[in-house]
């Protein structure tokens, strides 16, 4: 809490690399501080350095604002009230399994670190601590997924949106609003992705326009490509 306040970067780069915790509410300090992009690049860093131990302990970083606040206060003393979602899991089952995969000869395997942030795609222009965070996602594909619970899109051009996607879990995905001024067969374009978010419970569509003279049997595709 007082290197975000601070702003002390070395000292959150050195804390990320050896974090004690299954999960981090990052994003609750963020809202509270207001970090500026150098401190939010520290923590991403220190957790890669965390990520190539064998087995690394952080399961979720969460980056929504105002999530699970009273963890912070919990594990600096402030209260002694225990916050049972964050408690670490027993080390047991872990050991049994690295010994059972040890006596069958098997790689052990870690499961990747869920990054939990509700994402606005907004005019071609994303806010840089995003960027880093999506260059981070790319970049350890296989140790971090991008969940994102909220994803609203504003304006943005298709290859933008198409490259952004590729790196999120679609399949994490339950609220999608787009707000962009698309011709029908545009969103036909962005459909494909709808088929990867298999947990989808709410979809808005704003601003989709037919063109006059539509060929109505290419308005016939798009719709059933959209309604399939």
């Amino acid at each position: 809490m007082v290197a975000f306040a601070r702003t002390n970067i070395q000292a959150l780069n050195s804390m990320m690399r050896v974090l004690p915790f299954p999960s981090l509410p990052l994003g609750t300090l963020m809202d509270d501080h207001q970090p500026h992009l150098e401190t939010f690049q520290a923590a991403l860093d220190g957790l890669d350095v965390h990520l190539l131990k064998r087995w690394w302990k952080l399961q979720v970083l969460d980056l929504h604002q105002n999530s699970h606040q009273n963890f912070w206060t919990t594990w600096s003393g402030i209260t002694a009230r225990v916050c049972s979602l964050l408690e670490p899991e027993p080390a047991q089952p872990m050991q049994k399994r690295q010994r059972a995969e040890a006596q069958a000869g098997l790689k052990p395997t870690q499961a990747p670190v869920q990054v939990l942030v509700d994402l606005c795609l907004k005019e071609d222009i994303l806010d840089q601590a995003l960027c880093y965070l999506l260059k981070k996602a790319k970049q350890k594909r296989s140790l971090l997924h991008l969940c994102c619970q909220k994803l609203k899109i504003i304006t943005m051009p298709m290859q933008s949106i198409s490259g952004i996607l590729k790196v999120v879990q679609l399949d994490s995905v339950q609220d999608l609003e787009v707000n962009c001024t698309w011709k029908l067969a545009t969103l036909s374009r962005f459909v494909p992705h709808l088929g990867w978010m298999g947990n989808l419970c709410w979809l808005l569509l704003w601003h989709i326009h037919l063109l006059p003279h539509t060929d109505p049997d290419k308005e016939e595709y798009c719709v059933s490509q959209l309604t399939a």
